[in-house]
């Protein structure tokens, strides 16, 4: 009895992406995303991502997330909140500035 496994061309694909991500071809791997129009949507440790996110390390967040392949109304939605956070930020850092000082 012989028995056939299926897989889907996109899973091969993002496969190979993989390998050329974690081999630094990146020139192989922006080639093959764009002809092939599948995207890996990964960043590299999830766990730093998220820790960048809470501490507002934007520089760090955007260019990740240049990477991803979101929908619109995702990223419209997360372009949205930069200024909110970096304004709210700044001026969370300028009332603690201002206390230790004693201006308040």
């Amino acid at each position: 009895m012989s028995s056939t496994l299926e897989i889907e061309a996109r899973d091969v694909i993002k496969i190979v992406l993989q390998f050329c991500k974690e081999n630094s071809l990146h020139q192989t791997f922006q080639t093959l995303q764009s002809e092939c129009q599948v995207s890996l949507n990964t960043v590299d440790s999830l766990e730093t991502f998220i820790a960048d996110i809470n501490s507002g390390r934007w520089d760090a967040i955007l260019p990740q997330v240049a990477q991803l392949k979101l929908p619109r109304k995702k990223l419209e939605d997360l372009y949205e909140q930069l200024p909110q956070r970096r304004f709210g930020w700044r001026m969370c850092g300028r009332i603690r500035v201002r206390e230790a000082i004693g201006f308040l």
